[in-house]
């Protein structure tokens, strides 16, 4: 019996580098609990902050709501606080 009868296909990303890319899992194992017993490092840059695509895509778009909110707060504080003229300009 071959190796791939005795696995399965699941794609990782990256926590770090952003990397997406397969790994193959023993049959018997979830994603989840492979992961964590076992410390894969990643193919691109060697850390072990590897998850399960669907959570690394939730927990990526979840980032990138909470960066947009920051911003956008921070050019509200930016516009209330008013221009100050202490600065000269040399022409």
């Amino acid at each position: 019996m071959s190796n791939l009868a005795k696995s399965y296909k699941a794609t990782v990303g990256c926590w770090n580098c952003d990397t997406v890319f397969d790994i193959f899992i023993k049959k018997g194992i979830n994603t989840p609990e492979y992961l964590f017993q076992n410390n894969i490092p990643c193919k691109n840059c060697g850390c072990t902050t590897l998850r399960m695509y669907s959570e690394y895509l939730t927990r990526k778009e979840i980032m990138k709501d909470i960066m947009t909110h920051l911003e956008v707060i921070q050019i509200e504080q930016n516009a209330q606080i008013p221009p100050t003229r202490d600065h000269l300009h040399f022409g």
